[in-house]
């Protein structure tokens, strides 16, 4: 026995027609009689007259409709009653403005973790290059920028030089050397930066002009065949053994390549992953629970 069964009963005791209730409930009429035999069946009594296409309740059919009407008066009743109790649907809105390295690897963790608390929740995700970040951040609300840092920009406290924005650490990732299993240096432990200069180079996300002059400062110079954002082509050229790769640890984790090996750079700088919120806006719920999963999913 199901509550929609009083409910088709109520429905056709005023239209008399199973052709009417079954079009206002969006269902067949042959949906809507089977549903009625269900009911009778299980009460053991006839509860409508069939006589072609003329409807009408029994006595029986009469009686049960009485009840049904007062049933959906306590039926409602309990729903209102029930209301304080039933867990409250928090809804808003978090943007969410990061670089298409981050998109593709830790992003997706942290915002599936981040749904099961907050599902009603709009999420938008604002792919952009790392010079834009901050500035988009200093003028939204309820964001937050989620981008890594050569460790030599931030100041002596350990702030960033934009001091209208928050940075809080999330994740540290060295610079490293990958390399096909079949380069000569291969079977090393580390690697100084001097030693890679003589070889063809690939760079991953690198901004040359800057980190190139920090990581290269007392080396000859580099012979850089490529320096590009897409993974894939990163990744290819250091598995056929084209060149050595340098980009940063954390790609290992989310993307392991057979036949490579990734070397750690003797002092060379680190990357610092973290989140911008601005400083003059409170931190939202959303926002804290997002760098909480945000943690999660660089250390997952």
């Amino acid at each position: 026995m199901h509550i929609n069964h009083f409910k088709y009963l109520i429905h056709i005791a005023k239209t008399g027609s199973i052709s009417q209730s079954a079009d206002y409930f969006y269902i067949t009429p042959q949906g809507l009689s089977q549903a009625i035999h269900q009911f009778e069946r299980e009460l053991g009594v006839e509860l409508l007259n069939r006589n072609g296409n003329k409807i009408s309740l029994t006595i029986a059919g009469q009686k049960t409709v009485v009840r049904a009407e007062e049933l959906f008066i306590i039926y409602n009743q309990l729903i209102t009653d029930l209301e304080p109790f039933k867990p409250k649907t928090e809804q808003g809105y978090l943007n969410i403005f990061t670089t298409m390295f981050i998109c593709g690897t830790v992003l997706p963790l942290a915002i599936r973790r981040f749904y099961k608390k907050f599902p009603y929740v709009k999420v938008t995700i604002n792919e952009k290059i790392h010079s834009e970040i901050i500035g988009q951040v200093k003028n939204s609300q309820n964001c937050i920028g989620i981008q890594g840092f050569p460790d030599y920009v931030f100041d002596c406290s350990g702030r960033l030089p934009d001091q209208d924005v928050s940075f809080e650490i999330l994740h540290e990732s060295e610079f490293c050397a990958c390399m096909a299993k079949t380069f000569p240096l291969a079977n090393r432990k580390q690697i100084c930066i001097e030693e890679l200069s003589s070889y063809p180079l690939v760079l991953f996300n690198f901004d040359h002009n800057k980190d190139g002059r920090k990581i290269f400062k007392n080396s000859e110079k580099p012979y850089i065949i490529q320096n590009t954002s897409n993974l894939n082509l990163f990744k290819e050229t250091i598995a056929r053994g084209s060149a050595i790769g340098l980009s940063q640890k954390l790609i290992e984790k989310f993307y392991k390549t057979e036949g490579t090996v990734t070397i750690p750079i003797v002092n060379s700088y680190k990357l610092i992953y973290g989140s911008i919120t601005p400083r003059n806006q409170p931190v939202s719920p959303f926002v804290e629970y997002f760098l909480q999963m945000l943690k999660e999913a660089f250390d997952a």
